[in-house]
């Protein structure tokens, strides 16, 4: 007799040829002696054993092609449209980007400029501190020189003016180091409140990726596992993968409709670092500049008073004046100078909270699409193997057809009474020799007899019989691949 057209295709198969069932696949294998060919299915990691001349082998070309085009072209859409969306936001990240690396390098410059500001105060005053000691010394030696003068109304005279008019002491007034200030307590409670919404939403973040990893492992695990059982005996671990799995995909589903709203918590602490930064900024520069302005006018008064000293005899009342004066300038500056420095640590502070809100956002934008991703692979797997599985069901046993039941009661296509005891009616099931092969022929009065005392769940179940055995009809093919005998042809022994 003749083979058909599709009989000639799947007789010429080799390894490497393109097939389609259930889903695209690649021939890896040919089994001369059993004509089983051995199938890897495209974007799965797990391959299958099937017969040369199943009817559900078909060849890939007859897909329709306008369809997948289609698919294909709306798929390409998507991922055009996704990285133009990406592109604004790396484009805006950018730009804002290098506005605050400009910031950075002028605050950096400024701050090189203080330090050599103050390096050359401090020399100075050293420098002070030395004149101020000959100064004493000479002092010292013109009062024993007087002392000793002959002329007695000069020297009463002279030592009642230096007691009337003694010099005054010139005070040691320095800026604290800048590891002993502390913010203001406004400025650092408001501080330390960021910093705990940003360490809550940093460990939310990591339970985040931890459950997310424990997911992928999981389900690598589950793919692993699947691949080595047999069709006959993965029925029931298929389910339990299948529940435990949900249940996860599930619960980071419920983590990513969070990610939105930890976005606008982070969004809006971005926005307040942004404006007390901005804000500190323009404080700093300010107390900068009149910290200079001081700093000047204690120099020139330093200036003035070391030249009066010069002249120390004839210029003391004006040279405890100017070291009065000097004294109050430079209490003055030392204050600003704290002041300054407190803006400048509170300054950067709120940089290292604006990284840290930046890079929990950075994170929450990843979290949603590779979840995304994943759950659409899981499920995509998981139809293909529960097809695959449906397509055999005239192989079915009585556990097997338990299973199915609770698997479309876990996808919402089966809704039963709460008070349905599976477990019991599996033993009725085996008790009536009730399997696969039974599905065609099974009703209502069967579904009854076997524990469905519900109207409502008898009339569900037998639906979904019927969609079932007319969705995968019932295979003509033996256990070996061989065609089966008609029934009627069959001995009864």
């Amino acid at each position: 007799m003749a083979l058909s057209s599709a009989q000639q295709w799947r007789s010429k198969l080799i390894v490497g040829s393109t097939v389609y069932v259930t889903c695209r696949g690649t021939v890896t294998e040919v089994d001369k002696d059993t004509n089983k060919i051995l199938i890897r299915y495209d974007g799965f990691a797990n391959e299958g054993w099937w017969e040369r001349n199943a009817k559900h082998l078909t060849e890939s070309s007859a897909v329709d092609a306008q369809t997948k085009h289609n698919q294909l072209r709306l798929t390409f859409m998507n991922l055009q449209k996704q990285l133009e969306e990406k592109d604004k936001i790396i484009s805006q990240c950018n730009q804002q980007l290098r506005g605050e690396r400009t910031q950075y390098k002028k605050l950096q410059e400024s701050y090189k400029t203080m330090q050599q500001q103050i390096r050359n105060q401090e020399n100075v005053a050293n420098d002070v501190d030395e004149e101020i000691g000959k100064l004493k010394q000479e002092l010292a030696r013109k009062r024993s020189a007087s002392s000793r003068s002959r002329n007695h109304s000069v020297h009463s005279s002279t030592s009642a003016s230096y007691t009337r008019d003694q010099m005054m002491v010139i005070m040691l007034c320095t800026s604290k180091p800048k590891h002993l200030i502390k913010p203001r307590d406004e400025i650092g409670s408001e501080q330390k409140g960021i910093h705990s919404s940003i360490l809550k939403h940093e460990q939310n973040m990591s339970l985040w990726e931890k459950f997310t990893n424990v997911m992928n492992k999981k389900f690598d695990d589950y793919q692993t596992d699947l691949q080595h059982h047999k069709d006959g005996k993965k029925t029931s671990q298929l389910l339990t993968y299948f529940v435990h799995n949900k249940r996860q995909w599930q619960q980071q589903q419920n983590n990513m409709e969070l990610v939105t709203e930890h976005l606008q918590e982070l969004y809006e602490q971005q926005r307040k670092l942004k404006s007390s930064i901005s804000k500190h900024e323009k404080n700093a520069s300010g107390k900068h500049g009149e910290y200079n302005t001081i700093l000047s006018d204690y120099e020139q008064s330093k200036a003035r008073r070391i030249e009066l000293e010069r002249e120390l005899k004839q210029k003391l009342k004006e040279l405890n004046g100017e070291c009065e004066s000097e004294n109050k300038l430079n209490e003055t500056q030392c204050a600003l100078l704290d002041e300054y420095n407190t803006l400048d640590i509170e300054l950067t502070e709120y940089k290292a909270l604006l990284d840290k809100c930046k890079a929990q956002i950075h994170k929450y934008r990843e979290f949603d699409p590779a979840n995304d991703e994943r759950i659409k692979q899981m499920q995509c797997f998981f139809n293909a193997q529960w097809s695959q599985y449906m397509r055999v069901w005239d192989k079915w046993d009585a556990e097997s057809i338990i299973c199915w039941l609770k698997y479309l009661r876990e996808r919402k296509q089966l809704v039963l009474s709460y008070d349905v005891d599976l477990e019991k009616i599996l033993k009725s099931m085996k008790a009536d020799n009730m399997d696969g092969a039974s599905l065609p022929t099974v009703d209502k009065e069967d579904l009854r007899s076997i524990g469905f005392e519900v109207l409502n769940d008898r009339q569900e179940i037998y639906d979904e019989i019927r969609k079932l055995v007319s969705q995968y009809p019932e295979t003509d093919e033996d256990e070996d691949g061989g065609h089966k005998a008609p029934k009627e042809f069959v001995c009864p022994l």
